[in-house]
């Protein structure tokens, strides 16, 4: 019984991760690979808890909808985007039942299945204009925030003094940095006089369709952009960038 167990734990616990990272590649997101397999781990534990004796509520609608909900939070954690990722994680879930009973059950067909859509995810996903994502943290006064943001080759925003690439977040992420409100956002200049933060500056911008504007931005020194980690020039946008799929926007050359 026990060997069994073991068996079902590692067949279903790549079954949960090729779903989790499936779900964010449909959404247009970074998957946090700890996090990822956190979850992952939890999802097969709860399967093979669900084979012992006398554990049959665990299987039940209730039960399952609890751990939907435990796996979808431990993996991509409780922000706007959880939601849209969670239910794409669940739409997954529910298609993984019915492609696998169509292939007549069993464990490893259920892992075949499980990875024919994880790949056709990552189809949908190499389709989506070919949009390049990467993970960034910014770190600055015991804050911390997690981004996923679009690298856009056409973003050659650039801060005027140093000459560096410039990362643009949006309103939350900037608010939960600096304390700055999205009315003190609008008003660069008036926010840079009044020296409501320390180390503020003001970094021109020129958008399609729009005349050349300011952007509030600073030096954050504590960063991680994808695997590197050093010093970044970050621009807050007065309004939000998350309704868009992405919380950052970054040039080209990363």
């Amino acid at each position: 019984m026990e060997n069994y167990l073991g068996l079902v734990m590692m067949l279903y616990f790549g079954v949960e991760l090729l779903l989790l990272v499936g779900a964010s590649c449909l959404a247009g997101m970074r998957p946090e690979p700890g996090r990822t397999v956190l979850a992952a781990s939890v999802g097969a534990v709860y399967t093979a808890a669900c084979l012992l004796p006398g554990a049959a509520a665990l299987g039940s609608l209730p039960g399952r909808a609890v751990q939907l909900l435990a796996v979808s939070l431990i993996a991509y954690g409780c922000s706007r985007d959880t939601l849209r990722r969670g239910v794409l994680y669940l739409l997954l879930s529910m298609a993984l039942g019915g492609f696998a009973m169509g292939l007549g059950g069993g464990m490893v067909k259920w892992l075949l299945a499980a990875a024919g859509i994880f790949a056709l995810c990552l189809l949908a996903f190499q389709g989506c204009a070919g949009k390049r994502y990467i993970g960034v943290e910014l770190s600055r006064g015991g804050n911390t925030v997690s981004l996923n943001a679009l690298v856009d080759s056409g973003n050659m925003l650039k801060d005027p003094v140093t000459g560096e690439q410039v990362l643009v977040v949006g309103a939350e992420a900037a608010n939960k940095l600096t304390g700055l409100t999205p009315a003190q956002l609008s008003q660069p200049l008036q926010t840079v006089v009044s020296a409501a933060v320390p180390g503020l500056r003001l970094i021109p911008y020129r958008a399609v369709g729009k005349a050349t504007g300011m952007l509030l931005g600073m030096k954050i020194e504590d960063a991680r952009v994808g695997r590197r980690r050093c010093g970044t020039v970050v621009a807050f946008a007065p309004e939000g960038l998350e309704d868009r799929g992405f919380q950052a926007l970054i040039g080209g050359i990363v």
